[in-house]
């Protein structure tokens, strides 16, 4: 669950984590400040291995690329 937090600390660009406001037994709740909007937002990190289970994460993932139609804009 920390490796998705410092990741998404990684590509978030704009967003400060401020501290943990909450968890359950499969997500955490972060308390985030949007630089631009100067406004806070809670962000739910899921984790979606423990909720679903790997490898129906794994068949779920395959499935949505395979049905997933993409368009090429000129």
């Amino acid at each position: 669950m920390m490796e998705d937090i410092f990741e998404f600390l990684a590509r978030a660009n704009g967003y400060k984590l401020l501290y943990e406001i909450g968890q359950g037994s499969s997500a955490k709740v972060w308390l985030a400040h949007c630089i631009s909007l100067n406004q806070d937002f809670a962000i739910k990190f899921i984790d979606l291995e423990k909720q679903l289970g790997r490898s129906t994460l794994k068949k779920s993932l395959f499935s949505h690329r395979r049905n997933t139609k993409t368009s090429r804009i000129s």
